[in-house]
């Protein structure tokens, strides 16, 4: 089993310690994950592992359960201070392509460690029964399994060695079979001749796979084959989105997917001490806060492009754009002291942990007053959507979270 524990879409990676540091260490941090697990799993007597095993509601305990049977970490002498992980599916199938190697689980974990930086691990020990790893390592700091931010100045990139603190990534899919009619050629004008329905509406399109099947260009893909976006944030430069793809399978070396080309969302001001990012589940926001520097929530705007409306065809002409053509701007506040994680639920509302309780806009996330996320960024402001909104810079109609020092 990888380790990883998946919270609506979210990891959370124990914090190791390293040469003598004292067991209560370890033992807050167990505690600490146990009650996130805790938080997202309420209703199933197991929670259910981005590999799809499961581990137990309360957590993995000290002395109860075989991954922990002591009170030491499962890849020790690894991670010195770890925010976070990510599990990002890829089309690996062992470690290195070698087959004498661990079974990756269709995947790898990236781990926010801001003892090294933000690396994809290499799995290692491989089990005899499952076949699966039964630990990590953090990979030689290279530029295809690390990621290192830039440090921006003025508008200059003016040297390397910003690490990301915290993040999320997207994956983004297309079913071209649900997508809305359209003339092009190929896959889609087969489906269309099959059903005779040009420019038809299907219900299960949405903006996620509109959005996919524009990346893809109506080609089908999968979380495996699909390129994935880490968005992630830099205290000495700003939001950043990490484009990755797969190496090509079949040849023993680097397997899954690699870092590519870094965007710079260049509307959001420079010096706001960035540390968390995330990114919605359907991909149409990126936010970014700072932990403990200040208040503000900062937003962009379809930040992997426009994918327009799926009640109409993909534009064959689609491409992700450049980070500075995307509208960003100040949105609202978290109004805490101190923002430990900034998150996108399954729901597509952000979450703010600082306080005992998570906090998000509005008491009652999703709904459909207008102080609910999204409408909030746009009905109490003057504008008439959303992308007047952000193309007008129309802050200020979101307010401060609900529970966090004012109303939603």
């Amino acid at each position: 089993m990888n380790m990883v524990h998946e919270l609506s879409g979210h990891s959370v990676v124990g914090r190791r310690s390293i040469g003598t540091s004292p067991r209560g260490k370890w033992r807050r941090t167990l505690l600490a994950t146990t009650a996130a697990l805790s938080l997202g799993a309420q209703n199933p007597a197991w929670a259910v592992c981005s590999d799809g095993t499961t581990l137990p509601n309360d957590g993995f305990v000290v002395g109860r359960d075989a991954q922990v049977k002591i009170a030491a970490n499962w890849s020790p002498n690894v991670f010195t201070a770890a925010a976070g992980s990510l599990f990002i599916p890829d089309n690996s199938v062992h470690e290195h392509n070698d087959p004498a190697q661990p079974l990756t689980a269709g995947g790898h974990n990236w781990v926010f460690d801001q003892g090294s930086t933000l690396c994809k691990e290499t799995d290692v020990g491989k089990d005899p029964k499952t076949g699966l790893s039964t630990g990590w390592q953090i990979p030689p700091n290279t530029a295809t399994d690390c990621i290192v931010l830039p440090v921006v100045k003025n508008g200059t990139v003016t040297n390397l060695g910003d690490i990301p603190y915290q993040g999320e990534a997207i994956t983004p899919t297309c079913d071209p079979e649900i997508l809305a009619g359209t003339s092009m050629t190929g896959t889609l004008a087969t489906y269309n001749t099959r059903h005779k329905s040009a420019l038809t509406v299907l219900p299960a399109n949405s903006y996620f796979n509109q959005l996919g099947c524009s990346i893809s260009h109506g080609k089908a893909t999968t979380p495996q084959t699909a390129t994935s976006w880490l968005f992630v944030a830099g205290i000495k430069g700003g939001l950043f989105s990490i484009q990755l793809d797969n190496v090509a399978n079949g040849k023993i070396g680097d397997s899954g997917k690699t870092v590519g080309p870094q965007n710079y969302y260049s509307q959001i001001p420079e010096g706001l001490k960035l540390t968390n990012a995330a990114i919605s589940p359907n991909g149409m926001f990126a936010i970014a806060t700072s932990i403990r520097r200040a208040t503000f929530v900062y937003a962009c705007f379809n930040p992997l492009g426009d994918p327009g409306p799926i009640t109409k065809p993909i534009n064959p002409n689609f491409f992700t754009p450049s980070g500075n053509a995307v509208p960003c701007m100040q949105v609202g506040s978290n109004g805490l002291k101190q923002d430990s994680t900034t998150a996108f639920g399954p729901d597509n509302q952000p979450y703010f942990g600082g306080q005992r309780v998570v906090n998000t806009f509005d008491t009652q996330p999703g709904g459909t007053s207008r102080t609910a996320w999204p409408q909030c960024i746009w009905e109490n402001n003057g504008s008439t959507s959303l992308a007047d909104a952000f193309a007008r810079g129309s802050a200020g109609g979101v307010g401060v979270i609900a529970g966090g020092g004012g109303g939603g």
